[in-house]
């Protein structure tokens, strides 16, 4: 059996190990060779000028949950039966929106 298939000789690796080193070196340098912005300290307002800082809060106009007041469910079922049902509410829906927009269909005069 071959045991030294796996072995790498010292002056091989070295030879491996060099460029790369360089390479990571040459990268890491290139990061700390970029200048670093230079503060343009004449175009600040000057302190004085400066807007006062405000604070307005997300909360500021909360208001909490209140329980609405519960109508009576017997006299609110009755009140429906009287005016017709489901019927009655059927009926204004299905005329709404033609008494609301009768000037919203085109007017189509032209024949081809």
């Amino acid at each position: 059996m071959n045991t030294h298939r796996f072995f790498i000789a010292p002056a091989r690796a070295a030879a491996l190990a060099v460029p790369a080193v360089l390479a990571a070196a040459l990268w890491a340098t290139g990061a700390l060779a970029q200048p670093l912005p230079s503060p343009n300290l004449t175009s600040a307002p000057p302190l004085s000028d400066a807007a006062p800082a405000s604070f307005k809060s997300a909360t500021e106009g909360y208001q909490p949950y209140t329980d609405e007041a519960i109508a009576n469910w017997k006299a609110a079922n009755d009140t429906v039966a009287q005016i017709g049902g489901w019927r009655a509410y059927a009926k204004e829906a299905a005329a709404a929106p033609e008494a609301a927009t009768p000037a919203s269909k085109p007017a189509s005069t032209a024949k081809p």
